[in-house]
């Protein structure tokens, strides 16, 4: 299972949400701190959108949080999906009609929401990382998405952005230890939680 804390929302100093992903379920719990409240919510995409029309569920396996309190979800295809509010930039001369795909869903919240009417969230494809990803994290200074991808032992940056590609994602470090966590130190420093302890080298990659 994971469980991560999600930012606070906008005006308000603490967190309001802890959020959990069960094994093989294409659901997201998240409990509200202040209400004391649970809230289960469908997670779905168009992600075969030319084959199957209809929203198809998805398995997320690890959960991250960007810059204007978006919900980042990624599953085991390797594919990244984002709340359909996000502000994020397109590669493509489609812009303003995705722009406008987002503004009709706008019930959709980042945050899951407490209607009960609401019981699922539509999730927009950004596109692909280099494989299932692990502790993702997105850099508070620069909005740059951090991910392991356990199977090669590599920690990859992208920068967050619609249309994502493999060859968008840059792998920044190796290791044979199994990553436990990535956090973030001062000066831009990316730091890796293992299992094992490394050498002094490795504890940490400075102004990547």
């Amino acid at each position: 299972m994971i469980i991560k804390l999600g930012p606070s929302p906008a005006l308000c100093k603490v967190e309001k949400y802890i959020y959990f992903l069960r094994p093989d379920d294409a659901h997201i719990l998240a409990y509200d701190i202040v209400e004391q409240k649970w809230h289960r919510r469908a997670l779905l995409s168009r992600k075969f959108q030319g084959i199957i029309e209809a929203p198809f569920p998805i398995k997320p396996i690890d959960i991250a949080f960007g810059l204007q309190r978006e919900l980042l979800f990624a599953d085991a295809d390797g594919k990244l999906y984002a709340t359909p509010n996000s502000q994020l930039k397109t590669k493509t001369k489609e812009a303003n009609e995705i722009i406008d795909n987002l503004n009709e869903k706008q019930m959709q919240q980042t945050a899951v929401t407490t209607d009960d009417g609401a019981n699922a969230i539509e999730l927009e494809l950004l596109g692909s990382l280099l494989g299932p990803s692990k502790g993702m994290m997105v850099d508070g200074r620069t909005g740059a998405l951090f991910y392991a991808v356990p199977k090669y032992g590599a920690i990859v940056r992208c920068e967050l952005q619609r249309n994502l590609t493999a060859e968008d994602n840059e792998i920044v470090y190796f290791t044979s230890k199994n990553i436990r966590q990535i956090f973030f130190g001062v000066g831009g420093a990316v730091w890796l939680l293992t299992d094992r302890l490394l050498s002094p080298d490795d504890h940490c990659f400075a102004n990547i």
